[in-house]
């Protein structure tokens, strides 16, 4: 029965990514907010392409969780698939909170209870609260690499910059 729902989801999900229906839905939700409608200038591949990555983002992110539970203690291997759509529904429900900053508290709600379906409530909670702690710590280190890199990336020029004079200034006889 799983496999006629996912079946389903799929074909839904496709027909939703086509230019046309997804600016009809998106300019719909837009005219309820006032604001001004858009226009998808994507094609129906490039539409595809970028939902497959999306999805392969949102895998790897359960899977991270997967891995990262445990880590912290004995949980199913049949697991694994279940992490995907959990995280992806709290992260959503936490990005839409409009007065929770970067959703907190409401990531963790629904990561604790969707998790508690599958883990003992302790554990759900804790690996909820814990793994807040781990995806913040991860987001600034990749911030403080793409800092450095950047700051590496201002600095090049200078440092060539410089090496030029040098060689001009010994083609002169100096």
């Amino acid at each position: 029965a799983w496999t006629y729902s996912v079946g389903i989801l799929l074909l839904m999900g496709g027909v939703a990514v086509h230019p046309r229906v997804l600016e009809r839905l998106i300019n719909f939700a837009l005219r309820a907010f006032k604001r001004d409608p858009v226009q998808i200038a994507f094609s129906f591949g490039g539409l595809l392409y970028i939902t497959g990555l999306y999805t392969l983002s949102w895998c790897g992110y359960g899977l991270a969780l997967y891995v990262f539970i445990s880590s912290l203690t004995p949980i199913p291997p049949g697991l694994v698939w279940a992490m995907i759509p959990i995280h992806a529904m709290a992260y959503t429900a936490g990005l839409l909170a409009p007065l929770a900053p970067g959703g907190l508290g409401v990531r963790e709600g629904f990561l604790a209870l969707f998790l508690g379906y599958h883990l003992p409530g302790a554990v759900a909670a804790l690996s909820a609260l814990l793994s807040r702690l781990w995806f913040t710590g991860a987001e600034i280190l990749c911030l403080a690499v793409a800092a450095g890199v950047g700051r590496g990336l201002q600095r090049a020029p200078d440092a060539g910059a410089g090496q030029k004079a040098q060689d001009v200034g010994k083609k002169a006889g100096g």
